[in-house]
């Protein structure tokens, strides 16, 4: 088996791994059952680490990714919800850019406010799409296996922002256009938001 092969596979079955996590989470989601446990994080760093485990899926779907770390900003967030938050928007991005398609991650700073941007030249969304886009897929009428995929993580991630007290945004100027998905995220830490804090079990 040549190693091209092989990378694929392995790509493919945590890609798979990915998206039973994220149907469980979706499901606690639902039940009111997940949470964060902040700490201060740089958002750089997090995102430089976690994108750049995703060249392989990227190079298996003939995508160019690159990420632009324009400042690295500290914030007051779960680094594991985040990291899954970043993994999932990107997985997102590979699943519906087609071949020779590009996806693009910026970190930096807007008024005082972390920003995270994913930006695609894939299928993009309607504007009907782009209302619902962050719903539970249970909810959602346009159901195939490809948009459950994009629905589960979008609404897993809509889940992680919100238990940090910010906001997640979607654009496209519609189908064929490509996507963008814009996080902002408190730089300062705001106090606890959790109950629990992560420290306490380490």
């Amino acid at each position: 088996m040549s190693f091209p092969r092989l990378s694929t596979i392995e790509t493919l079955v945590v890609r798979r791994a990915a998206l039973a996590d994220s149907l469980w989470d979706a499901a606690r989601l639902d039940a009111g059952s997940f949470d964060v446990q902040p700490r201060n994080v740089s958002l750089g760093d997090l995102v430089r680490l976690w994108v750049e485990g995703m060249l392989p899926a990227a190079h298996a779907r003939g995508v160019t990714r690159t990420a632009h770390i324009h400042e690295s900003p500290v914030v007051f967030a779960d680094d594991l919800r985040l990291a899954q938050a970043v993994t999932r928007l990107v997985s997102n991005a590979i699943d519906f850019t087609p071949c020779g398609g590009e996806i693009d991650v910026d970190v930096g700073v807007l008024d005082r406010r972390a920003l995270l941007c994913v930006c695609d030249t894939g299928h993009g969304m309607t504007k009907a799409q782009l209302d619902r886009c962050f719903e539970s897929p249970s909810q959602r009428a346009d159901r195939s296996p490809l948009r459950d995929t994009l629905a589960i993580g979008l609404f897993v991630v809509r889940g992680i922002v919100e238990l940090h007290q910010d906001s997640i945004r979607a654009f496209s100027a519609g189908q064929g256009c490509g996507s963008t998905i814009t996080i902002t995220l408190p730089a300062i830490p705001p106090g606890p938001i959790s109950t629990s804090s992560r420290d306490n079990h380490e």
